[in-house]
């Protein structure tokens, strides 16, 4: 059954028995109910990372500039592509590879040198490291294929976009907090290791349904052109 932000509000209410708005205030539980939500997601795309729609998102590539920042909105980034001249179409982009110095085997070798023809990427907390740097700006040069973090609840008719059998999770993560505001730990620990049990659940749940179904690749380590997709039979 799918709850809405005020039914998950009241299941706060019923778990922790804190019935006065004074004492246990809609917003604290909102801001709760939230940051389940957002461990909930987290827990979605780390089991199954098609679960939630895929989102692109276009960035310039500025002269000497190597940083550019993510999407604000971004969980996890699926595919980088680059363009270092004006791109036309979509396959005017090259796919990145990841970049990562600690698994680099030649000690003598300059990141500088990457060719443009296959771009390499490094990515850290918000930020993505291009390689090679750019040597003039180019518009839409660069592009994202991300998972974006869902919109928080607001209304009290918001509804969370993960399965209906995982909502009430939110409730009782926003109930262990409560609890362990108030100093109750015992039941702040015993719902906290229900949210993790039941975490570890839908994870295993989710994970299961991927493994049934058709696999779809989108060549996130190829070095080709942008186009590359496949769709395979299960």
């Amino acid at each position: 059954m799918q709850l809405t932000t005020i039914q998950l509000r009241n299941q706060v209410r019923f778990k922790t028995d804190i019935s006065n708005t004074t004492t246990l205030s809609n917003a604290d539980i909102l801001i709760q109910l939230n940051e389940g939500y957002s461990n909930l997601v987290k827990a979605i795309v780390e089991a199954d990372q098609d679960f939630l729609e895929e989102q692109k998102a276009k960035f310039n590539l500025v002269e000497n500039c190597s940083l550019v920042a993510l999407p604000t909105d971004c969980i996890k980034i699926k595919q980088v592509r680059l363009a270092y001249t004006t791109p036309t179409s979509e396959s005017d982009y090259r796919i990145a590879t990841s970049y990562d110095p600690s698994e680099t085997q030649l000690i003598s070798c300059d990141e500088t040198n990457v060719p443009v023809s296959n771009p390499q990427v490094d990515i850290t907390n918000n930020y993505c490291r291009l390689f090679p740097r750019p040597s003039s700006s180019v518009a839409n040069g660069g592009e994202y294929y991300y998972i974006a973090r869902p919109s928080a609840l607001t209304l009290t008719g918001d509804v969370m976009i993960i399965p209906a059998d995982y909502h009430d999770l939110a409730a009782v993560y926003a109930s262990s907090k409560a609890m362990e505001k108030f100093e109750n730990y015992n039941k702040a620990d015993r719902l906290m290791q229900e949210f993790i049990n039941g975490t570890e659940k839908m994870k295993r749940e989710l994970a299961g349904r991927e493994m049934n179904r058709s696999l779809r690749f989108k060549s996130f380590g190829s070095s080709g052109s942008a186009t590359s997709r496949r769709e395979l039979p299960s």
